[in-house]
């Protein structure tokens, strides 16, 4: 059998391996131990704060630098800040970083 005898079996394989590690995540969420396993935060992401739709009046940015058509995320208005010659850091006070969850480990 060579390697092109087996793309077929790929997407099989795929599912298998998605139904176990789904199997194994209720259970390390129910509390039990899986030697090699373990639950990690998913990498977290910025978001505004609630008090936060306010920031370009904070941030002394415009209308049109802040939100042209849609409120821009803070990494983009950091970008707009350090292009104004503006310390980038003043939104990491109107920003929060959550993870959505959490997913499996191979330790």
């Amino acid at each position: 059998m060579n390697d092109e005898d087996l793309v077929p079996l790929i997407p099989l394989i795929k599912a298998w391996v998605d139904s176990v590690e789904a199997r194994w995540t209720e259970h390390l969420e129910a509390g039990q131990v899986i030697p090699g396993l373990s639950l990690v935060p998913k990498r977290p992401t910025r978001r505004w704060t609630d008090i936060s739709f306010e920031y370009t009046t904070v941030l002394g940015l415009s209308d049109d630098q802040a939100a042209p058509r849609q409120l821009l995320s803070p990494a983009q208005i950091e970008k707009v800040l350090k292009d104004l010659g503006r310390d980038p850091k003043i939104v990491r006070s109107l920003t929060t970083s959550e993870s959505s969850g959490l997913k499996l480990n191979y330790d």
